[in-house]
């Protein structure tokens, strides 16, 4: 009888610590799995926000450069009406004045 007492409390033992093992393997592997969602959540948050910020520096920069070429255009319009009045239109200017 104390044979078989001793046997069941050491099988006990024995299934117990496989138990505990056991759970805390499953315990480690969901910590890890929460964990991982949790970095991809985080890593998807910052690829939009690094790609909302490429578009907005995309879209400042293609401002930037229609704007130039608008100034640009603005300022040989002017040049050319400068020339078109000195050349054309300055002698009749000056055959009327005098």
């Amino acid at each position: 009888m104390q044979l078989k007492r001793i046997n069941f409390n050491e099988m006990r033992f024995v299934l117990f610590e496989m138990r505990r093992k056991r759970l805390n393997r499953l315990r480690t592997y969901v910590k890890a799995w929460k964990e991982s969602n949790q970095y991809n959540k985080f890593m998807m948050a910052a690829n939009m926000t690094v790609l909302g910020f490429k578009k907005d520096c995309n879209r400042s920069l293609l401002k930037m450069c229609f704007d130039a070429m608008r100034n640009s255009k603005e300022e040989e319009k002017l040049i050319l009406m400068q020339e078109c009045l000195e050349g054309d239109c300055a002698p009749a200017i000056e055959s009327l004045n005098k």
